[in-house]
């Protein structure tokens, strides 16, 4: 039997994280094709990548470290292609860092988020980040838009801090509400009209998005995938 082909998930950084992009993929396909039956959603091949927060503990640059999560990410990489993906991505905006050797060892497209928010956010005149300081500092999202307001290290710090709470599993209500009232407060004291959430873990956080002006990188990714997918079926 021949396999349908799939759209190819590197998870588990962290799983709450790519958990949400499989929800949402399963929710928006009605918006990209027409849906009679469940034959009709895309074939998904998620590989959750078990490894520790290197973030929380400082070591996310340590170039043994790197060089070693990288490898078992690329090995990941190949198991999506033998898998029967046509589209790849990776459910983490701070693993972008090692886009470019992950494309390496595949032949399959893969999607960087970044490209995504970036058509994304031209409907903004000026648009924030809230990310990793991490991804802040590597310059990730530095060309995704020409007014781009990127916050000072403590507002990330702040939003850090949510993240971490959500790889612990230790989230409340009352977290999810500071967290929306630290958003808003964001937007406003900075005179933003969008908030790009550049964190995947962040519109998990958050919850449901009703507001345009609150941009989740997972809904933009998902999009992006499905509409990749059902172009290249």
């Amino acid at each position: 039997m021949t396999l349908k082909p799939a759209i190819g998930i590197i998870g588990g950084l962290g799983p709450q994280a790519s958990a949400l992009l499989y929800k949402r993929i399963v929710e928006k396909t009605k918006d990209h094709t027409n849906l009679n039956d469940t034959a009709d959603y895309p074939r998904v091949v998620l590989i959750s990548t078990s490894i520790p927060n290197y973030l929380s503990t400082g070591e996310a640059t340590d170039p043994e470290i790197l060089a070693k999560v990288v490898g078992i990410v690329q090995e990941e990489t190949r198991l999506l292609e033998e898998g029967g993906a046509i589209v790849n991505c990776i459910a983490c905006n701070t693993a972008h860092l090692a886009l470019d050797q992950l494309r390496a060892v595949t032949t399959v497209p893969f999607l960087s988020i970044m490209d995504l928010m970036r058509d994304a956010a031209q409907g903004f005149k000026k648009p924030g980040i809230l990310s990793t300081v991490l991804t802040k500092q590597m310059g990730l999202y530095s060309d995704v838009h020409p007014n781009l307001f990127v916050p000072k290290d403590d507002i990330l710090v702040e939003a850090e801090t949510y993240i971490f709470k959500l790889l612990d599993d230790k989230i409340t209500s009352e977290d999810v509400a500071a967290f929306r009232r630290f958003v808003a407060r964001y937007k406003a004291d900075n005179g933003l009209d969008a908030v790009l959430l550049a964190c995947t873990e962040l519109p998990v956080i958050y919850g449901s998005v009703s507001d345009a002006s609150i941009v989740s990188t997972l809904d933009v990714l998902a999009d992006g995938l499905l509409d990749y997918y059902f172009a290249h079926l």
